[in-house]
């Protein structure tokens, strides 16, 4: 599934739209849901079988459909531009497994389970997928043989999973669109829950960034002497314009991360007439744009050649200069570790390499951005730095553990993950798209001593405790949490106060949804995709309007967070 590069900043690119997962062809399912992701639109609009077009948003999903084929279109709009999808199925129906259609699994009923192990099936007939369920909650389907959970090479950990019973079901379906079924009752035991990641604050304590913004400037410039001190005790860090704005109000808000993006030369600057060297160029030798809000043939920023000696020391010198004058750190943006170069109408293009006079490779392109954030750290040692970049870079597993994707997570203290949970191309089950790979890819950046940012643009609370579920599921007592909303005196959100004390275990899947348990409380969190869940509690908890409640029911994509 290919996913465009997370941006800051104000959007004016087209609007587009891609379609992350549709039903399986042939199927003799009658229900059908249909994801997508769709970007700089303010209008989404949907049609099944050429029907009118009527709004809709992802995932949508049509019941009671006829067998024969069937035709899905989204449609994404802004301002008079339009981009659309489009997927097809065939609905069959539903005939008897063939004579001897079975599966078989390496994992038999009654085992007992711990650690990692394979997990695979064993169809006895040819067949175009095997969906893997645990607990009833599809977790994994695998198209072509060897018939892996997880993929060809990787394992079911079964620390994931609560010690005591699951059932792990096979699904096989033939070409024909048959199907055998098998399944495993199995006793987990890996004994207590492993141990809360050592941390030098609470876990269970929010630590909140801000990302200023032109909105704020009218609060932050009339702010008062105690306006100042609630900035101070309810920020613990503030992105901050890094062209002088901030300079004068250091002496009352230190805690500031100046923003400086790592290779943008603005087209209008005097920076790109004074030294047109160091913008990347295609084949013609025409200048080459970081591709984003490019509108009549042009986009606001040059790409600048990370690879430049000369450019490099420009952008150090010029962090090391902030740093001189009180900021507590940097916020470099668009540490993008995937090429990620346009023309003048944003389509991606290859720059040459002036090094070799060829197109630049990915791997040239890789190494020489972690060598510029290496030297970046030489520079400024310490300094907090942090990369604004996207997690799934360097495709794979999605895990961070490419080496030169290593180099550039260890040369940052912080690791800014725009849309945090909230990113609307986030699945369930354990795929490279899923909350699960997000989980892992957090995992391995506090492996390597680093810490995260879930700057999530939720725009309602919901979204917003949603996003907060993830962040204390995944906490170290370090990592940040940022949302656009309730970040003023005058819409504060409590769910940012909320203290659950330390973490009495890891996150660990509980009645369908992770959970994480903590000395004041704990939190839940329902997957993208997954079924409505009511949950009794065992006792009665606070949840973050300050109701006390024994249940909680839980959509798709939707979290609690619950205190004691």
């Amino acid at each position: 599934m290919a996913r465009a590069q997370a941006r800051t900043g104000a959007a004016f690119a087209a609007p587009t739209v891609t379609i992350t997962s549709s039903p399986a062809s042939p199927t003799t399912s009658t229900k059908a849901t249909v994801a997508f992701v769709a970007k700089d639109a303010n209008k989404v609009k949907c049609s099944l079988d050429g029907a009118s077009f009527v709004s809709c948003t992802s995932p949508v999903t049509y019941t009671g459909l006829a067998i024969g084929g069937h035709s899905f279109v989204v449609k994404a709009i802004r301002d008079g531009l339009s981009a659309t999808a489009s997927a097809g199925w065939q609905i069959v129906a539903e005939q008897p497994p063939p004579t001897g259609f079975s599966v078989g699994s390496s994992i038999t009923n009654g085992a007992t389970l711990a650690g990692s192990l394979v997990w695979d099936a064993r169809p006895s007939v040819p067949v175009s997928k095997v969906d893997f369920y645990i607990d009833g909650a599809l977790r994994w389907t695998e198209n072509f043989a060897p018939y892996v959970f997880n993929g060809d090479g990787n394992v079911l950990d079964t620390r994931t999973l609560t010690d005591g019973s699951h059932v792990l079901k096979l699904v096989a379906t033939a070409t024909d669109g048959t199907r055998a079924e098998l399944s495993a009752t199995v006793q987990v035991a890996n004994g207590a829950p492993p141990p809360p990641p050592p941390s030098t604050a609470s876990a269970g304590h929010v630590q909140f960034m801000v990302k200023t913004d032109g909105s704020m400037l009218g609060f932050i410039d009339n702010s008062t002497a105690a306006q100042q001190q609630w900035m101070r005790d309810h920020w613990q860090r503030a992105v901050v314009d890094g062209q002088g704005y901030w300079d004068s109000k250091l002496s009352w808000y230190p805690n500031a991360w100046a923003y400086k993006n790592s290779y943008a030369i603005y087209k209008n600057s005097s920076l790109a007439s004074e030294h047109p060297d160091w913008i990347l160029r295609d084949a013609n030798k025409n200048k080459l744009y970081i591709p984003w809000g490019c509108s009549g043939g042009s986009c606001p920023q040059y790409a600048a050649d990370i690879g430049n000696p000369a450019w490099r020391q420009y952008y150090i010198d010029g962090c090391k200069a902030l740093i001189a004058k009180g900021y507590k750190g940097i916020f470099a943006d668009d540490v993008d570790m995937d090429i990620n170069v346009g023309d003048g109408s944003g389509k991606q293009v290859a720059p040459i390499d002036p090094r070799t006079g060829a197109p630049m490779s990915d791997a040239a392109w890789k190494s020489y951005f972690a060598t510029f954030m290496e030297q970046l750290r030489a520079a400024i040692p310490t300094a907090e730095i942090t990369h604004n970049a996207v997690w799934f870079t360097g495709g794979g597993q999605h895990d961070g553990t490419q080496p030169e994707i290593v180099r550039q997570i260890k040369a940052a203290d912080y690791y800014n993950m725009e849309r945090g949970f909230n990113d609307s191309g986030l699945t369930g089950g354990t795929g490279v798209w899923s909350v699960f790979a997000v989980m892992r890819f957090i995992d391995n950046v506090h492996a390597y001593g680093r810490h995260v940012i879930l700057q999530s643009y939720a725009n309602d609370q919901a979204l917003a405790e949603y996003n907060l579920a993830g962040y204390f599921l995944i906490s170290d007592g370090r990592d940040y949490v940022s949302t656009i909303i309730g970040s003023l005196p005058s819409n504060w959100w409590s769910g940012y106060g909320t203290d659950l004390g330390d973490a009495t275990s890891g996150r660990y899947l509980w009645n369908g949804v992770w959970r994480r348990d903590f000395t004041r409380g704990f939190v839940l969190l329902n997957e993208p995709g997954a079924s409505t869940k009511t949950l009794a509690l065992g006792g009665t908890f606070k949840n973050r309007a300050g109701t006390f409640v024994s249940s909680v029911t839980l959509g798709a994509a939707r979290g609690a967070v619950l205190s004691s």
